[in-house]
């Protein structure tokens, strides 16, 4: 017999749950991964189900207690759902029926296949926000155009398209991007959200003097209490007892370890509200059954109708921003409760996430309901009452279920001044109170970042928010990144194409001389002879005089924020054959750093061979590569040698993206994959954009947009004529790899 609608929902979200996280792993590698993961899930599942299921339950035959404080947890957060639900489908413009079911669906399937075990999700005000847009007081579907029928099938439809679009979040591995998020967006997110929840309560104080409540909320015409009203004073009573409660019982670890305070808070202040505002003062508060009733039907799962008239671009819009604030606030309360407990995420954990939450928005949109996405509050208290564990969460579904179908009078007889009570207390432990001494002691961009995604968190959305603090983050981090890049120069002595040896400088700046090179220069012929205006030779008074060999230039360290080169040789070369310039460059060379990195060179009196040396340095962008590939033909249009070392495989990889550039990093490649351990240097001379054709006179281009130089290449003698000047030029070899 075939099984009915909830058998099916069952089967497939309980095997969804066996092999969502397997399959969030196989997401980071691809869409081919997440067919073999799903394919494995549906082959797989139901003996995977059976088996998970047999351990889950001689698991909790063991261990009653665990059993006995899920349970339990989860029937505080059914009741604690209830207000918010109903609030925030105030909010929305919507029945409060659209929020509980939201709540029952989207809580069952997040909280069985979910990133964290004991999340709980729901109803969320920040997906209200969103849609009141829409479907609150003066929303774009409100205008008289649609009837609430095809209002509420607009709703399902923009609802369905986000399930979708945060599925395909996690199918693209664009989840993962949740770890761009810097910690100080992450404060402001917490803050923001602290303050929303706050805002949220305050309904508490308000009433509707002539019309029932929920007319009152849906038309947005609340007034305030007085403050001379008594039911004021026992409003503020009651959520002060609700809020002590919470904060002073788990003190009684004996008692509390079996019965969590948020439960024995509804209890007491229940019991005050009937026993004395009602019956001996006769002062009354607002209940949940004054609020909105509960009761109420489910309707069968349906595909919606688009009303004519509707447009696709403001429903794929506004599902969009849908999809990305119930991602990110998603993420960001995994996250914080991870933090909370002092557990880390698994690597996946985005990704499972997002997985959840699109499947539960998407059977939600097909129930009709508003959507939603992981509640921090409840997160909050479902943590601090002791669960662990899924059964918590998916239980506290199935509560709210019963809830709302045959026990709504039981919850309806709560005051709404309780959960508010309750609900302060959740803010005072959502909110980041460490900010205000942060504030101080941060550098003024990361204080201003928490400042910025706090404010615009509760003027616009969570989503505008974070994106807003990681863009911030991310133009800070560049600008500051760009003031990392260094240089440091260094004249070396050459021989017949060959280098001596440097004269180091030592730690402390002063120049040492080296006896091997001396030797070196003396027996060599006079063409290698140096004079330096700065530095002269140490000789004993039984030694000749011998000339001084090569002057290294002094350490300069020249940071980003330097606008002129980098040194000038303080040398007086003889031959200008005889000595290379090395640039020894460290740090991050990308879009930040390009303009500093070419005022580092000083091509018009560098000598004839320049070596820029990669080894401490890294080429992100192709923004460095260009500013690489600019710096060269500044040099070799004074026909001066450029030769580039130090690659590693990142730069090789950007390199390779430049079509006159790409040489470098395949021969690198190539003499990797052979088993060279070391990168030699390249001499540009040898690239393909400083060659001439064939062994004429040649031609050759400068770049793509037709900047062309002439020279006359003579074989014979390796020297070159250029813009009047001659200069000696290494002859090309075969393999264009130079031996120095």
């Amino acid at each position: 017999m075939a099984l009915s609608l909830w058998g099916q929902i069952w089967l497939c979200l309980t095997t969804a749950q066996v092999a969502t996280q397997d399959t969030a792993q196989k997401v980071a590698t691809g869409v081919a991964g997440v067919s073999r993961a799903t394919a494995s899930a549906v082959l797989n599942g139901p003996g995977q189900l059976v088996t998970k299921t047999k351990e889950t339950v001689a698991y909790y035959r063991a261990e009653p207690t665990v059993l006995r404080r899920e349970l339990v947890s989860g029937f505080t957060i059914a009741v604690l759902q209830i207000p918010e639900s109903v609030a925030f489908s105030f909010v929305a413009g919507l029945d409060p029926i659209y929020g509980l079911r939201a709540t029952i669906f989207l809580g069952f399937i997040a909280g069985l296949i979910g990133s964290r075990p004991g999340m709980v999700s729901g109803a969320a005000g920040a997906m209200a926000v969103i849609l009141a847009d829409l479907t609150g007081p003066g929303g774009e579907w409100r205008d008289g155009q649609f009837t609430d029928g095809q209002v509420d099938d607009l709703v399902n439809i923009t609802l369905m398209i986000t399930g979708a679009m945060q599925v395909g979040l996690a199918l693209f591995g664009l989840a993962r991007f949740a770890r761009l998020i810097p910690f100080t967006a992450m404060i402001g997110f917490m803050n923001g959200l602290a303050i929303i929840i706050l805002i949220s309560q305050l309904t508490a104080f308000q009433e509707c003097p002539n019309d029932e409540y929920a007319v009152c909320a849906r038309a947005d015409t609340l007034k305030w209490m007085r403050i001379d009203d008594g039911r004021t004073w026992m409003v503020i009573l009651e959520s002060l007892m609700s809020a002590a409660i919470v904060v002073f019982f788990p003190l009684w670890r004996s008692v509390h370890r079996y019965v969590p305070a948020a439960l024995v808070s509804l209890v007491v202040v229940t019991a005050f509200e009937h026993a004395i505002n009602r019956t001996a003062i006769d002062l009354p508060t607002r209940t949940v059954g004054e609020t909105a009733p509960l009761a109420g039907g489910f309707e069968a799962p349906r595909f919606p109708n688009k009303p004519a008239g509707a447009e696709w671009g403001t429903i794929c819009l506004y599902a969009a921003i849908m999809t990305m604030v119930g991602a990110i606030e998603s993420i960001m309360t995994s996250e914080a409760v991870a933090e909370l407990l002092q557990e880390p995420n698994n690597r996946w954990a985005s990704t499972q996430e997002c997985v959840a939450q699109g499947i539960g928005n998407f059977i939600s949109g097909l129930f009709s309901s508003m959507g939603g996405d992981a509640m921090i509050g409840q997160s909050t208290v479902n943590v601090m009452n002791g669960a662990r564990h899924r059964l918590s969460t998916t239980s506290a579904s199935v509560f709210l279920l019963i809830i709302v179908v045959a026990l709504s009078r039981a919850i309806e007889v709560v005051p709404v001044a309780c959960l508010t009570g309750i609900l302060f207390v959740i803010v005072t432990k959502t909110f980041h109170w460490p900010t205000f001494r942060l504030l101080f002691q941060l550098s003024w961009p990361d204080s201003l970042g928490i400042i910025l995604v706090t404010v615009l968190a509760v003027t616009t959305n969570l989503a505008y928010a974070v994106l807003a603090g990681v863009v911030w983050r991310a133009l800070v981090h560049a600008y500051a990144s760009g003031e990392l890049i260094h240089c440091r120069t260094e004249l070396r002595a050459i021989q017949d194409g060959k280098v001596l040896a440097p004269l180091d400088s030592d730690e402390a700046g002063n120049e040492t001389g080296n006896e091997a090179v001396t030797a070196e220069l003396n027996r060599s012929s006079s063409a290698a002879q140096l004079l330096s205006t700065n530095t002269t030779a140490a000789v004993s008074a039984d030694e000749p005089l011998v000339d001084t060999p090569p002057v290294a230039e002094s350490n300069v360290d020249t940071t980003a924020a330097s606008t002129g080169p980098a040194t000038r040789s303080p040398a007086i070369i003889a031959d200008a054959n005889a000595v290379e310039k090395v640039y020894y460059f460290s740090g991050p060379l990308f879009f930040g750093s390009a303009t500093a990195f070419r005022g580092a060179f000083d091509p018009a009196h560098d000598p004839q061979r320049i070596v820029i040396d990669f080894t401490a340095a890294l080429v992100s962008d192709f923004s460095a590569v260009t500013a690489l590939r600019g710096v060269c033909k500044r040099y070799q249009q004074l026909g001066k040698e450029v030769i580039i070392q130090g690659l590693d495989a990142h730069s090789r990889t950007h390199m390779q993206r430049h079509r006159k550039l790409r040489y470098l990093a395949e021969e690198d490649q190539s003499l990797e994959d052979e088993g060279v351990p070391a990168e030699p240097p390249h001499h540009l001379n040898s690239l393909h954009i400083f060659q001439p054709e064939g062994d004429e006179i040649g031609h050759f281009s400068m770049d793509a947009s037709g900047d062309d130089a002439v020279a006359e290449l003579y074989r014979s003698n390796g020297d070159a004529s250029l813009n009047g000047s001659t200069v000696r030029r290494r002859p090309h070899t075969a393999t264009s790899v130079a031996e120095v």
